[in-house]
């Protein structure tokens, strides 16, 4: 679905020439159009205020629970911290290569659009689609052009909604039409956490069809970040995996509210380890060293987890080889009732004690 481009004229005078005219008759015909007069774009994308001092980013992190992470035989267990920060935090400086890297201002290079154009009241009023999923890339100047077919202001007389989403999934993310714009959008988290995209939204609503300057896009992240670090005084082993089960992967996002809906599908999410490796030894680990890789952080549809039965529960597993006693243990603890918030990152902080307080190191 292509742009219907109505020129300087009047054209906007008549509702039927709008619905019958070939919109690419329409764009051939207005020559006379400059490239200040298309649809180009700006875009910001929220980043934390605090990421650059390292002081101030961990002095954010607000404990919320002390679960005990459990053997399910015998009376091994591992204390585990969970820490919240505001805002989706880089792990580090992201790959713009990797799909499942964090996104920040830097890394977006393009983003897709979906336009509904809104009559004018003097032709009917109502709205049409104007294009949709259309890809905008960076240019030299910092400005987000068409990257294949050129899109026109329509003139004076109608506005134009805008809905763009970056750094969307190849597959598994769709959108969905109502009264001819993008008013949602369905998504399922692939299972492998490097294909877990930071998805960003913005939406521009009734811009001024004579516009002649670049629209501003405030991206958001929309979805929750989840990470795992070794703790203050971590036993000594080997970690062999560490499993999320029965974490809703499937979830629809409301535009216009800014909210998800329709949260469901459980599946179990394994983390991937740094530098892709099979396993993990804790041994010689500074408090706060990542584990899972740096463009893997978890990103999953925002929730409230709870247990779906007395068997199928919400849980972490750490599968935990002991050096002292060469014995290999599932520890797991309940994740029932805790909150995974849209535009938040949670840290689980894998042996820490009760009364630890994180410390800041010089």
């Amino acid at each position: 679905m292509r742009s219907i481009h109505l020129g300087l004229y009047a054209l906007f005078t008549s509702a039927v020439l709008m619905v019958s005219c070939a919109e690419d008759e329409l764009i051939e015909n207005n020559h006379h159009l400059t490239s200040s007069e298309t649809i180009n774009f700006d875009a910001i994308v929220e980043w934390p205020e605090d990421y650059m001092d390292s002081r101030s980013a961990t002095s954010s992190l607000k404990r919320v629970e002390s679960p005990k992470l459990r053997a399910e035989e015998g009376n091994e267990t591992l204390p585990m911290g969970v820490y919240v920060q505001d805002g989706i935090y880089p792990t580090s400086m992201p790959n713009p290569e990797s799909r499942g890297a964090v996104i920040t201002q830097d890394q977006l290079a393009s983003f897709n659009v979906w336009a509904t154009l809104n009559k004018a009241e003097n032709v009917g009023g109502g709205a049409i689609e104007y294009f949709s999923n259309v890809e905008y890339t960076k240019g030299n100047d910092d400005v987000f052009s068409s990257s294949g077919k050129v899109y026109y202001w329509p003139g004076e007389g109608p506005t134009i909604d805008f809905v763009a989403v970056g750094n969307a999934p190849e597959s598994g993310f769709t959108a969905n039409m109502a009264n001819n714009e993008a008013t949602s959008f369905t998504y399922t988290v692939d299972q492998d956490a490097t294909k877990q995209n930071d998805i960003v939204l913005a939406k521009a609503p009734n811009i001024a069809g004579n516009n002649d300057e670049s629209v501003p896009l405030d991206f958001k992240h929309i979805l929750s970040a989840v990470n795992v670090k070794v703790g203050s005084q971590m036993t000594a082993g080997t970690i062999n995996s560490i499993t999320f089960k029965n974490i809703k992967s499937k979830g629809i996002y409301d535009v216009a509210n800014g909210t998800w809906g329709s949260v469901d599908e459980p599946k179990d999410y394994t983390i991937t380890f740094a530098n892709g490796s099979s396993n993990y030894t804790t041994e010689g680990k500074a408090e706060g060293t990542l584990i899972n890789g740096d463009n893997a952080t978890l990103m999953m549809i925002p929730q409230t987890l709870a247990n779906i039965s007395d068997t199928e529960k919400v849980e972490i597993i750490v599968n935990f080889s002991y050096a002292a006693s060469d014995q290999t243990k599932d520890l797991i603890a309940s994740l029932d009732g805790q909150a995974w918030a849209m535009g938040k990152t949670t840290n689980y902080y894998i042996n820490v004690s009760p009364d630890f307080t994180l410390s800041i190191e010089e």
